[in-house]
């Protein structure tokens, strides 16, 4: 058996038995959810730059917790096994989004009497930014969880650091592509392209890093967190140090490596299994299981703050915490009517029914 074999063997085997419930990826999912919610939020500059790993760290997130739980199974990767995988992340990442949609436009028809443009409606239901704000990161989180089974036996076959090169090749690939198509097509086409190639590309590489993340050793992440942080100060020299924003649609390496940068560097920090059982609390995990959940219901809040006109200001700390606070109490009534409705399904049926299963968003 070659050094690189035996070196694959070992992560698999690592994989396989370490992954119970990694508190390291319910804290990486709140500190992105924490970070998205801030963008929207009137916080001064220097901090909305801060904060711009919130989208790849929760890509990353992703990817790992992908790892965790593939890492307890053994079987190849077929046709009938991807479509299946597929078809299960469209029903747990778009179609709760979509229902969500036709709550927002119903709420805000009845209640405001605000209208919209059926182009406006079709945009928002295909998660473009040309429609409601926000809901486009659902697609990233589509689109490159639906490659994660390839990738995820990509990495098993052939390791984490001969995984890590391809994946950076492609990424760098894509820059390129996404640098010289801006000179050479028009912005219609352009757009068109990004939305088809180089957000799916980028976002799908991120994700496989984060499978790379997870089954990779320590001395390997010190490496790796070298590395990003060149990145990310080698492209924002190049760029005159522009902001982060202006590189994130679609992601560039200079966002990127920033993201993964923090990323790396959390996951470092609380790699220690002591460090890792002080942070485990039962609200991390709750927490962490319903992210999703919270993020679509803080847009319900933000638009429903918009639509009242409120003219007294307020500081950004207090706007996070009423974006944040209501979001979480929406979320935990939304619960309790799932589990009122459970017992009570109706006349006649009794408390029968299947209990709710706790949570959509779990690391299967």
């Amino acid at each position: 058996m070659t050094h690189r074999q035996n070196e694959v063997t070992k992560e698999k085997a690592a994989a396989a038995a370490g992954c119970k419930r990694d508190i390291t990826i319910d804290i990486l999912r709140l500190l992105g959810l924490i970070g998205v919610i801030l963008a929207h939020c009137s916080i001064p500059g220097p901090l909305f730059e801060l904060r711009e790993f919130d989208v790849t760290m929760l890509v990353l997130a992703s990817g790992m917790s992908y790892a965790c739980a593939a890492g307890k199974q053994e079987e190849p990767v077929t046709v009938r096994s991807w479509f299946s995988y597929v078809v299960k992340r469209f029903q747990r990442l778009i179609v709760p989004v979509w229902i969500f949609l036709v709550f927002y436009f119903l709420f805000f028809w009845l209640v405001f009497d605000i209208s919209y443009d059926w182009r406006y409606l079709l945009s928002s239901f295909a998660l473009t930014s040309s429609g409601i704000q926000f809901v486009w990161v659902f697609r990233v989180f589509f689109t490159s969880a639906i490659f994660n089974p390839m990738l995820g036996s990509f990495v098993s076959k052939k390791g984490t650091v001969w995984s890590l090169r391809c994946f950076g090749v492609v990424l760098v690939l894509n820059e390129v592509l996404i640098v010289e198509s801006a000179k050479l097509l028009p912005a219609s086409a352009n757009r068109v392209l990004s939305f088809v190639l180089f957000y799916t590309v980028a976002y799908a590489m991120i994700s496989g890093l984060g499978i790379v993340l997870q089954q990779m050793k320590n001395r390997n992440q010190w490496k790796l967190l070298l590395i990003s942080a060149f990145a990310w100060a080698f492209f924002g020299f190049e760029s005159g140090w522009s902001s982060l924003q202006a590189y994130k649609y679609p992601p560039q390496l200079y966002y990127i490596g920033y993201g993964f940068m923090v990323t790396v560097l959390i996951d470092l920090l609380l790699s220690q299994k002591k460090q890792k059982e002080k942070a485990e609390s039962r609200c991390l995990l709750w927490l962490s299981r319903h992210s999703m959940d919270i993020y679509l219901a803080h847009i319900l809040v933000i638009y429903f703050v918009q639509a009242l006109s409120l003219r007294f200001p307020i500081s950004w700390e207090l706007q996070f915490l009423l974006y944040f606070g209501c979001s979480v109490v929406l979320v935990m009534l939304f619960q309790q009517l799932q589990r009122v409705n459970s017992v009570f399904p109706g006349k006649g049926q009794g408390s029968s029914a299947p209990p709710v299963p706790e949570s959509r968003h779990s690391h299967r």
